[in-house]
């Protein structure tokens, strides 16, 4: 099984970090997708320069279509050409290619794009030269509608590099493709426990995940499981090309150990060392880190009953904290009925587990309560 190794270099200067504080996504609002209707014998996109940190949107309205636009860029210039692609009906299937092209036509990066109704991807390129070069979209099996959306204040990382994060609760950062983690340090206090929380920066991915985490606990539940590798999407529009599953770990951890929230305890020394990874199908993406740091945790007391206000033991609560349904703590309840604990303040999703069999209660745990009766 591959472990994702976390490089321990320490950089005292860290020249780079300066730079890693401006990674963000372009600034939008970006182009809005052409509809369904009206399409025309020999329709074309309009035509137009793809500039840095800027959109436009189009259709193919056959199979074998393709359009090019300019790619004005520098040489050495990073771009994150990300693709939405949606089809002309419900359940409908398509598939594409989206190529860079260099001045001889010849593709210099490309990503393949298929699913079902809607599908996304993000394709890095770096610019050898100045060109010019092209942005080719072709439909390879149906035809669909798009917006392609340059990013480009996003720095390119070392693969032994360490971004500092000091006491920063937020970042963003991007991935190249799965299985080559990006590594962080962040500064806190000896024992301190931090939830780290991983979500896409693509707005419907973000909406996705979401939609995911607190319309199916149970289901979320068992992503959260090791070994997992569903992806939301995937159970919430089956058939679909996910957006890409973003998850967090620590050194020695497998990747399919890692989850999209996790809580960790800040060693000995003051610096905790962590990765981001991209779990799913796609292999390279936009992402969104944040920390959330000084959290009032203290212990619980819980006790879990049926209506007949039996005691259930041997029952397990796994508390996920929201809005991001971080996994909190796992405790199993005694003979008794009842177990501790130790989670801060918050809105929950508590997951019971008793055999096979699962259930679910949405509570919110006020600040001056210490005990909590549920009823399965």
């Amino acid at each position: 099984m591959k472990r994702l190794a976390l490089p321990l270099i320490l950089l005292a200067a860290c020249a780079s970090a300066p730079e890693t504080h401006l990674q963000r996504p372009a600034p939008g609002p970006y182009a809005i997708a052409p509809g369904i209707d009206n399409i025309v014998q020999g329709e074309q996109p309009v035509v137009s320069p793809l500039k840095a940190n800027e959109s436009l949107s189009g259709r193919l309205v056959r199979e074998g279509q393709r359009v090019r636009y300019p790619l004005p860029t520098e040489s050495g210039q990073l771009s994150l050409i990300d693709c939405e692609a949606w089809g002309y009906a419900r359940g409908s299937e398509s598939q594409g290619e989206l190529r860079v092209l260099d001045r001889d036509g010849k593709p210099v990066a490309q990503v393949h794009l298929a699913g079902r109704t809607l599908h996304q991807a993000t394709l890095p390129f770096v610019a050898e030269d100045c060109g010019p070069y092209q942005v080719e979209l072709l439909a390879t099996e149906a035809f669909f509608r798009y917006v392609l959306v340059r990013h480009d204040s996003y720095s390119q990382y070392d693969s032994d590099q360490v971004i500092e994060l000091g006491q920063r609760s937020e970042a963003q950062g991007w991935l190249a493709k799965q299985n080559e983690p990006v590594n962080y340090r962040v500064q806190g206090r000896p024992g301190q426990r931090i939830v780290v929380h991983v979500e896409p920066t693509h707005e419907r991915g973000r909406e996705y995940q979401r939609r995911w985490w607190f319309r199916r606990p149970l289901a979320a539940a068992r992503l959260l499981a090791p070994g997992a590798a569903t992806t939301q999407v995937h159970a919430l529009r089956r058939g679909e090309k996910p957006f890409p599953k973003f998850v967090v770990g620590l050194a020695g951890q497998t990747l399919e150990q890692a989850a999209h929230s996790q809580v960790f305890v800040v060693p000995d020394n003051g610096f905790l060392h962590f990765w981001v990874a991209e779990q799913g199908e796609p292999e390279a993406g936009l992402f969104d880190l944040h920390l959330q740091r000084d959290l009032n945790w203290r212990p619980v007391q819980l006790r879990v009953a049926n209506r007949e206000d039996h005691a259930l033991s041997q029952t397990q609560a796994t508390f996920l904290l929201e809005p991001w349904m971080a996994r909190i703590m796992d405790a199993m309840t005694d003979s008794s009925g009842q177990c501790v604990a130790l989670v801060p303040d918050g809105a929950y999703s508590v997951v019971l587990t008793r055999g096979s069999t699962k259930d679910s209660r949405v509570i919110r745990l006020r600040s001056d309560q210490d005990d909590l009766f549920l009823i399965w």
